[in-house]
């Protein structure tokens, strides 16, 4: 049987998928080049040989593909967080149409994909970053598949007003060393200009914590609280579940949809304000809500997506999450924004079901919907349930779902929140499939 691994091969890519990885065949055979694109002929050295696939490293470029750019990111491949780095972005938004109309397509639905939206921001727009830090107090991003830190700079991905913080975070090494910080974690409200600051730590004990915080609230006066959080489980898990006040009021308030909200460290809140704002729009759109309608809102956050779909309706909204620091603030935001007819409660979303609802909103985790979840609400006969989505394959086996249960979608909408990575959201309503007469 004829061995592949460590061979060249001169190769065409004929596709890229959602990894940014660009797609060959080799005697056959499926290969995944990383860092090429549709288009590209080039020489590749095979580095894993399976059964199925082969994984490829791209040795030289014969022929540019007319879709490659010049990457302006000098770790953007070690890092591999910006896999679509390389590529012309207006085929970016095409690739990830396409990988919305073949998620649905792997399980059987044939559904009407609409051009990715986008507002043309691909950099500075994430509000939020999460950096591991080592043992040595060097800060950066895990290297892809490992947890080497790869050190960068300037990352183009996050908002102006993360990176002058983040900047001199680099400069203060020893510090956090001493400070046994694991993590580094910062959160930007875009239209406040308010940021915070939280310092994961394995232990209660922060040594130079307070002194770190001073330095850095003299140079930022944007820094409206700085919070320590303990985790000492190992895993993949970033935050602990106890959080102490360092300074300020552990959160920061931004304004989404003409409404404001408190967002703390826990709550979901989502890292691009600006395509969040029109992704919340269309939703609105979508579901359509008349006077006196019960809404629920299901992994509600802290209520941005409820609050934003009802703005100006007299309808009932009920929200529910697990997260019981967003429920408090999605009760202070309702407060905050005069919703009188706003209820909020702790709950896994996948049991805490009411007995009635006109409108379902759901925004759940990439893992998606329960099958508990979608019987139950299947059950209630809600004339629609708008479905938004971080994960274009969850989405689609969800729907499937929900179609067997008698509900059906017509046309879903891919929003490019994540510009530059392999991630997309999308939005679709599903409504109750018209009986026929006999």
């Amino acid at each position: 049987m004829k061995k592949y691994k460590n061979t060249f091969h001169r190769v065409n890519i004929t596709d890229t998928n959602n990894l940014g990885f660009g797609i060959a065949r080799i005697d056959g055979i499926v290969t995944f080049v990383p860092g090429t694109v549709t288009g590209d002929e080039c020489e590749v050295k095979i580095i894993k040989e399976t059964k199925s696939y082969f994984a490829a490293r791209l040795e030289s470029l014969a022929v540019a593909s007319q879709y490659r750019i010049l990457s302006d990111c000098p770790v953007s491949v070690r890092c591999g967080g910006c896999v679509y780095r390389h590529i012309d972005y207006e085929y970016e938004k095409q690739l990830k149409k396409q990988y919305v109309k073949n998620a649905f397509r792997k399980v059987g639905i044939e559904i009407d994909v609409a051009d990715t939206v986008s507002d043309s921001n691909i950099s500075a727009y994430r509000n939020k970053v999460q950096y591991p830090v080592s043992a040595e107090g060097e800060i950066g991003y895990y290297a892809n598949h490992t947890h080497d830190i790869v050190k960068c700079d300037n990352c183009l991905l996050e908002s102006k007003n993360i990176a002058p913080i983040s900047s001199m975070l680099r400069t203060m090494q020893h510090e956090l060393k001493k400070g046994g910080v694991r993590h580094v974690y910062i959160r930007s409200a875009e239209k406040t200009g308010q940021v915070m600051l939280c310092f994961v730590t394995k232990s209660e004990k922060f040594d130079g914590g307070y002194e770190m915080t001073t330095k850095l609230l003299n140079e930022f006066p944007s820094l409206r609280t700085v919070i320590q959080n303990i985790n000492p489980a190992e895993g993949n898990v970033i935050l602990g579940k106890k959080n102490r006040i360092i300074y300020g009021d552990g959160y920061i308030e931004d304004e989404l949809c003409g409404q404001r909200f408190k967002i703390a460290p826990m709550s979901f809140y989502q890292v691009n304000a600006g395509m969040a704002q029109k992704l919340y729009e269309k939703a609105a759109l979508l579901a359509d809500i008349g006077d006196g309608d019960t809404v629920v809102d299901l992994f509600c956050g802290v209520g941005t997506v409820g609050m934003s779909v009802c703005r100006g309706k007299k309808c009932n909204l009920l929200g529910v999450e697990i997260v019981p620091e967003a429920i408090k603030n999605a009760k202070d935001n309702a407060k905050l924004n005069g919703v009188e007819n706003a209820r909020f409660t702790v709950g896994d979303a996948n049991e805490a079901v009411p007995e009635m609802a006109d409108v379902v909103i759901l925004d759940p985790p990439r893992k998606g919907c329960d099958e508990r979840l979608i019987a139950t609400l299947s059950s209630l006969s809600p004339k629609k349930i708008v479905y938004i989505s971080c994960n274009p394959d969850t989405l689609a086996r969800d729907v499937k779902r929900f179609s067997e249960k008698g509900y059906t979608a017509d046309t879903v909408y891919p929003y490019d929140l994540f510009p530059r990575t392999g991630h997309c959201e999308a939005v679709l309503v599903l409504t109750e499939k018209a009986v026929t007469e006999k």
